[in-house]
């Protein structure tokens, strides 16, 4: 005998690389638009779940939990380059991207370089 759908029963396929998840918090919707609403077990990937909502939720199992890979920051770099034709300065940073606001001279940029540093 085949089985029936109950009404109001929803039946979902798990998606490849899924995770049983519980709503510990308020109603909130994922990335893919699925409305979970408190207490609800639903199944979503990990960047499925936005960032705002990931301290609300529990995994089912704590063990389906990917390792995070953490990615250490790129200091900063800031250098002095001359303006072509003027005696100004600018300080760029390492994209070669202008951040000095306003016209420097040599030693003001030499000044505001050390801050930065």
């Amino acid at each position: 005998m085949a089985r029936t759908k109950v009404p109001g029963e929803k039946v979902k396929a798990e998606k490849p690389g899924a995770i049983r998840w519980i709503n510990k918090g308020g109603t909130f919707c994922t990335r893919n638009r699925q409305v979970v609403k408190h207490g609800e077990t639903f199944s979503a990937r990990v960047e499925d779940i936005p960032m705002a909502f990931r301290d609300v939720i529990k995994p089912v199992d704590p063990t389906a939990l990917p390792v995070e890979v953490r990615i250490e920051p790129v200091p900063l770099v800031f250098r002095l380059r001359a303006r072509e034709g003027t005696a100004f300065f600018d300080i760029v940073d390492g994209t070669g991207k202008r951040i000095s606001e306003k016209d420097l001279t040599e030693q003001e940029a030499k000044d505001v370089l050390d801050k930065l540093s």
